[in-house]
């Protein structure tokens, strides 16, 4: 199942399984999302993320899970947050902080190195790319090109991106530190509905504000 598809398996559960998570059975969980019983017959990567419990022909999300499908229809930067959280440490994460710490790969040689000693197909490998990206992990930029998403100010160093460094270089001062990143998670989600979004709204602005310029090349 592509990352899409299974966001949609993740809502259509915690839809049927309700706020007491009630184990659901595949049929059940693929007429509500158009799929063959057989693709959605277990939860694979999302059993490992920590977003489902272990279980062939049955589905029910953890607590984490659950809170993340909640949050997914109400905000999703929030649900994006949580996983971002909720990730540290994980294999993948890891394994991606240290593929990525020289600087950005294009996607397919990102995705090889990654799992690379992992059985899985080229597809499946692609797919946790995605939820890398999708989980703040990772950044896709508009190239293509995978880099590391910072998660505070003090990470913007060794394992900084190239362009990251070659700013760094160019503007003659340290690194910025991320004003969002920075910020405990659980003092950001915190935060009021109509407050957040406006916190987000400003981010942009604000970090490309703080951002030196760099020096033409030559």
């Amino acid at each position: 199942m592509s990352a899409q598809t299974q966001l949609k398996v993740i809502d259509a559960v915690a839809e049927l399984g309700g706020d007491q998570r009630i184990v659901t059975s595949k049929e059940v969980v693929a007429r509500r999302v158009g799929l063959e019983p057989a693709t959605v017959g277990a939860p694979g990567f999302l059993e490992q993320a920590g977003l489902a419990e272990p279980g062939r022909g049955v589905w029910r999300l953890t607590e984490v899970g659950l809170r993340f499908a909640r949050l997914r229809t109400s905000d999703s930067a929030r649900s994006r947050l949580l996983l971002r959280d909720h990730w540290q440490g994980q294999w993948f994460q890891q394994a991606a902080v240290r593929v990525l710490v020289d600087g950005p790969l294009e996607e397919r040689d990102f995705a090889g190195r990654l799992c690379r000693g992992v059985r899985g197909t080229q597809e499946r490998r692609l797919t946790l790319v995605d939820w890398l990206n999708h989980g703040l992990i990772v950044h896709r930029e508009a190239d293509g090109l995978i880099t590391l998403a910072p998660r505070d100010g003090s990470s913007r160093g060794a394992g900084a991106s190239s362009a990251d460094r070659a700013r760094t270089q160019a503007s003659g001062t340290h690194t910025i530190a991320d004003p969002l990143l920075a910020m405990p998670a659980e003092k950001i989600t915190a935060l009021p509905l109509q407050q957040f979004r406006s916190f987000m709204n400003a981010y942009g602005a604000v970090y490309q504000a703080l951002t030196p310029t760099p020096a033409p090349a030559g």
